[in-house]
């Protein structure tokens, strides 16, 4: 993926001389990282837009609470996956928490001005995460059975005889005595 990022990114526009023009070069840094981060924590566009269609008031809707809380959940959810794999990233946990901190306020602003509201998104939203475990769930099921079956067959097969190797002969150690 960096490769590819590498060879589309046009490299004319970088200066030759990178002590002349300093802030170019950082904000193309910047630009570097800020694209790189965003392929793995940002969602696609799609994928954002069905969310605000799905939680909005209305049609011109994207600032409700509910979107916000939503948009905030597959956010929390695709930070939570990265940190399942990536233990040691202390950045993005940090960032994880300012999230659930600020769904968190969004929650309680949103009980308290609209609790309709509230228990329909919360329970939407747990309905999504409990049929994800379901699925995980099943998931890992099938995987254990597999590997079972696999471990069944491969004691119920067969075994070759294999020829013994003949065993090794000890020498005796000659250890030199001290005067």
């Amino acid at each position: 993926m960096l490769r590819q990022f590498l060879k589309n990114r046009k490299l004319e526009n970088r200066p030759n001389n990178l002590q002349k023009d300093k802030k170019s070069y950082n904000a193309d840094v910047w630009g570097f990282t800020w694209i790189l981060l965003s392929h793995f924590f940002i969602m696609k566009h799609e994928q954002k837009k069905e969310i605000i269609s799905k939680y909005a008031r209305d049609k011109s809707d994207t600032g409700s609470p509910e979107v916000q809380i939503a948009l905030l959940s597959v956010r929390i959810e695709s930070l939570t996956a990265h940190l399942n794999e990536h233990k040691k990233d202390n950045h993005s946990r940090r960032g994880l928490l300012g999230l659930v901190q600020k769904r968190r306020r969004l929650k309680n602003y949103l009980q308290k001005s609209n609790p309709e509201a509230f228990r329909k998104i919360t329970e939407e939203l747990d309905n999504i995460k409990i049929a994800e475990k379901a699925a995980k769930a099943e998931k890992t099921a099938t995987v254990k059975k597999a590997k079972t079956e696999k471990k069944a067959a491969k004691k119920s097969a067969p075994k070759t005889d294999k020829p013994e190797k003949p065993a090794k002969k000890t020498t005796a150690k000659k250890g030199s005595k001290k005067k």
